[in-house]
């Protein structure tokens, strides 16, 4: 299940919490963040610190910009 989106920048790329459903209490139990490109995309594997997702998507970003 997708949680919250966090925007890269101003890229056009973003960060998802990726995570489980927690029944008792419905809330998400994040399992990772995934990177997303401007196409909404997954790109790599889940990271386990939304930062790190973050500084990822950025250089990735970068690397793909013309």
């Amino acid at each position: 299940m997708i949680g919250n989106s966090f925007s890269v920048d101003d890229t056009g790329w973003s960060v998802l919490e990726v995570g489980e459903l927690d029944r008792a209490s419905l809330s998400l139990r994040v399992q990772g963040y995934q990177i997303t490109n401007r196409h909404g995309e997954a790109v790599g594997e889940l990271c386990a610190d939304r930062e790190m997702a973050l500084a990822q998507a950025r250089d990735l970003a970068q690397g793909m910009a013309p």
